[in-house]
Formats: C-alpha cells, sequence, structure tokens
C-alpha cells in the first residue's frame, strides 16, 4: 500500500509539499486537498493583495495556505 508520504510530490507542488500529509488528513480534509489548490492558484495566476473568499473554509487550512504561500487576502467563511 501506498503511504500518503509516497504520494508528495515536491516535484510538482513545491509549495504544498512543505505541509505535512497527516496534518491535511487530520482536518478531514481528504487526499491532499493543497495540490489541488496550488493548480488553481497558478490557472488564476494569484498574486500577493489579490483578495479570496474561501466560503466553507472548515477549519481554514486552505485560507492559510493561500494566505501564507500567495500572499492573498482571505476571508474565511
Amino acid at each position: 500500500m501506498t503511504s500518503v508520504n509516497d504520494l508528495v510530490r515536491p516535484d510538482r507542488y513545491p509549495r504544498s509539499s512543505q505541509y505535512d500529509p497527516a496534518w491535511l488528513l487530520d482536518l478531514d480534509m481528504g487526499p491532499n486537498p493543497l495540490w489541488l489548490l496550488e493548480d488553481l492558484a497558478h490557472d488564476l495566476d494569484l498574486r500577493p493583495g489579490m483578495r479570496v473568499l474561501d466560503l466553507g473554509s472548515g477549519k481554514g487550512a486552505t485560507s492559510v495556505f493561500l494566505a501564507r504561500e500567495y500572499g492573498a487576502e482571505v476571508v474565511a467563511a
């Protein structure tokens, strides 16, 4: 069986692979949602100072990621 740590791909996801995969699973977020978020942020050309509304933010892991890694101003609800 493949472990969660084996699925982390630093080459493809340089920002989100810095986060502990077990931490994300503890937040009940399923398989690494930060990979998807990193792809989305790239596609949107997310830059510092841009505003993001994170609806259904749960415990806020995705909001923290966007603020820390991209400098976005995030409103989480």
